[in-house]
């Protein structure tokens, strides 16, 4: 099949590593608006439970956004993310658009899962 532009595609590494870049920051400013409230005037008490899921979800983001151990800190998002859903949807709190951004979510951590972490990434494939 013919291309219309198939110069662009020299640059497949760069558009997964926006894909990459993405996902880590959703993850950190989950995180972080998670921990740290930043979202309301007074501080709310997290359980243990929530503060643990938060400090993963950090983790992740860090991980995936310089691109170490990228595999794995997508599969510890995608728990996380699946996890969140489950805790909004159990008590009804969730709305569409939330849903549907969580599933773009997904979506990109499943093709950065088999795609690779793409250009300027710390992991190195063996």
């Amino acid at each position: 099949m013919l291309s219309a532009f198939p110069q662009l595609f020299s640059y497949s590494l760069l558009a997964i590593t926006m894909l990459r870049v993405v996902f880590g920051l959703w993850f950190l400013a989950y995180g972080y608006s998670t921990l740290f409230d930043t979202n309301s005037q007074h501080k709310k008490n997290l359980s243990q439970f929530e503060k643990i899921i938060a400090s993963l979800a950090l983790l992740a983001g860090l991980l995936t956004f310089i691109g170490l151990f990228t595999q794995i800190a997508i599969l510890i998002g995608l728990f996380i993310l699946m996890l969140k859903w489950y805790l909004d949807v159990k008590p009804k709190n969730s709305n569409r658009e939330i849903f549907t951004f969580g599933f773009y979510i997904v979506i990109i951590g499943l093709a950065l899962l088999f795609l690779g972490p793409g250009a300027f990434a710390l992991d190195l494939p063996l």
